[in-house]
């Protein structure tokens, strides 16, 4: 195997990085990791998970171990779960200092039908101060009591109350959020004859008394429906987008800010240009395959949102659009960036388009500490009815603070088939001042007529670009996997073709 300070060496690296054999950490079998992170998306560490095999037909026994940012061991715990999860997927950590882990199903595990009789996978929570695991519990509110959420079915038993419940005439609907002073936060519904009315928010103190109420939609018999989404809320306000329609035709939009103590709309600002662009595109931000790109970041003086933009009559989109809206004046800014803003800079057609088939599929969206919002494109074909999806360059609109284009950055790549990405992730810098993004490219090597999988590293610091390169693949002797790591660094994990050398690597930045 080749040494990596060989390969490091050549571009910079540190050479003093930590580094440590998740093969050496347990005597289980690894199934997954992922980064532990704070509310504010600060990195806290790494959870690592490894499988020990049945105990009966229905628990496996798994194991978890904690490292910190420079992956030194911090904790670890023996637990049971059930047979059909495969890993784990955590939350970020709560005020209690708590991780919950939503479980990820192993198909393998047994079929459909011996699933449907199994309890259902439950989630847990690692408690991270006192190194504890247990199940995580809802809470449940109807009534006008509220109580622990039961979870201990099958899922052939839930299949069997849905199905009672969708036959009553009237359904009762509620979701609960606990609060981190303990008080809850309920959205509460009702539904009949498959329309949906009585919406309201409501706010309980800590003797679970109502405190105040947000009600809309009240009049089945009216023309109008009024629908809410939340789009952020903390402990002091509660921002939503509010619509309404009159049948399939949205009549008016606004954008919604609560006062969480008492209820009080603090802000309500009217979106009136909806045949261009609609709020309700702020509520998820998708590439051409349906994936979720992150379109929001919640500073101390503002939010900053970014929003597929369409015009009437026509079904794809034309742009985007950024929605600032400013905590300390309780104002709200539109801007709108269209792909034929481009023209000067690239061929690109209305609808992103840039030829042979190919259109911009956005990858990330980069919102700054300024308001500046930098979008991630790769051009990409996909098709629909079982041909191959290719995907090629990496295109970087830079905006102003107007949110008008200011650069077109091309990042050329060999062709990828049947590959949905070579775009893997990004991290902010320098108090979201700056930032640095990485992808791969499958490329000749130089000297030799092999190919291999290269990492490119790029930093856009103080608006000047950066960037490196290194190899990550090699077909007989490794394969390295990057992974986002603490501000400044990259995690590298390391591994041959038969698992018996399995490292993570922390290395620094150059930057």
């Amino acid at each position: 195997m080749k040494k990596w300070y060989l390969l490091l060496g050549l571009i910079g690296f540190s050479v003093m990085a930590q580094t440590n054999d998740l093969a050496a950490l347990s005597s289980g079998t690894y199934v997954g990791s992922s980064g532990i992170f704070e509310k504010n998306n600060e990195l806290f560490g790494y959870i690592v998970y490894y499988d020990y095999g049945l105990i009966d037909k229905s628990t496996k026994k798994m194991e978890y171990v904690i490292l910190d940012k420079n992956l030194n061991k911090v904790a670890n715990q023996v637990f049971e779960t059930e047979k059909f999860v495969a890993n784990y997927n955590c939350t970020r950590i709560n005020h209690k200092r708590e991780i919950e882990l939503r479980p990820n199903l192993d198909n393998l595990a047994g079929s459909f039908a011996d699933f449907r009789k199994q309890k259902l996978p439950q989630r847990r929570k690692i408690n991270l101060e006192k190194n504890e695991i247990s199940l995580a519990e809802d809470i449940c509110y109807e009534n006008k009591i509220f109580s622990v959420c039961e979870t201990d079915k099958t899922f052939k038993e839930l299949q069997q109350e849905q199905r009672a419940d969708r036959k009553k005439d009237l359904r009762y609907q509620s979701d609960v959020v606990v609060m981190e002073d303990g008080t809850y936060l309920v959205y509460e519904f009702y539904i009949e004859n498959d329309k949906v009315s009585d919406n309201a928010y409501i706010k309980f103190d800590k003797d679970n008394k109502e405190v105040w109420r947000y009600e809309y939609n009240k009049d089945l018999g009216k023309k109008q429906f009024e629908t809410t989404s939340v789009l952020n809320f903390d402990q002091e306000n509660i921002y939503m987008a509010q619509t309404f329609r009159e049948k399939n035709k949205i009549t008016s939009l606004k954008f919604l800010r609560l006062d969480i103590k008492t209820g009080k709309v603090l802000a309500e600002i009217p979106i009136e240009n909806f045949d261009a662009f609609n709020l309700n595109n702020i509520l998820s931000l998708r590439d051409s395959e349906g994936y979720p790109v992150g379109n929001r970041k919640v500073f101390d003086d503002k939010l900053v949102f970014l929003g597929s933009c369409f015009e009437e009559g026509k079904s794809r989109s034309i742009g985007f659009y950024r929605f600032i809206f400013d905590k300390n004046t309780n104002q709200g800014r539109f801007d709108i960036l269209k792909f034929t803003d481009a023209e000067n800079k690239m061929f690109i057609k209305e609808d992103g388009g840039v030829g042979d088939d190919f259109s911009l599929s956005i990858r990330d969206v980069y919102i700054l500490a300024d308001g500046t919002v930098n979008i991630m494109f790769e051009k990409y074909k996909f098709n629909a009815y079982g041909g191959r999806s290719v995907a090629t360059d990496l295109v970087l609109f830079k905006t102003d603070s107007d949110f008008g284009l200011k650069e077109v950055k091309i990042f050329p790549k060999a062709k990828s088939v049947n590959q949905r990405s070579d775009y893997l992730f990004s991290q902010y810098l320098n108090n979201n001042k700056d930032l640095v993004f990485f992808y791969r490219d499958y490329e000749k090597d130089e000297n030799s007529s092999k190919k291999n999988w290269n990492l490119y590293i790029n930093t856009i610091k103080d608006g000047k670009f950066n960037q490196e390169k290194i190899v990550i693949s090699s077909k007989k002797d490794f394969y390295i996997v990057p992974s986002l790591a603490k501000e400044g660094y990259v995690l590298l994990r390391e591994y041959n073709k038969d698992y018996k050398y399995n490292q993570v690597r922390l290395e620094r930045l150059n930057y």
